[in-house]
């Protein structure tokens, strides 16, 4: 039973699946009975923000990075700083 929850949670598994394939009357009785096998619950590396962080500054144009490269007055939006 320990096993079946923890090797699907660390894999990824639903949570709430697995929740109702352990019986439990609530998904809160398995997070707190497992939350340390969620990953990336407990690494807390900053690598989330990380990765959200990087797909937004691959959304801007190649003129705002040079414009933010070179120094010159722009907002990541694109717009002139007043």
């Amino acid at each position: 039973r320990h096993t079946f929850a923890t090797l699907n949670i660390g894999a990824g598994e639903n949570i709430t699946w697995v929740s109702k394939m352990l019986g439990h009357s609530d998904v809160v009785v398995t997070l707190k009975k497992y939350n340390r096998f969620v990953p990336n619950l407990t690494g807390r590396d900053g690598s989330a923000f990380e990765k959200v962080f990087n797909s937004v500054d691959s959304v801007r144009s190649p003129s705002d990075l040079t414009a933010v490269n070179t120094g010159k007055n722009k907002s990541l939006t694109g717009h002139k700083a007043k």
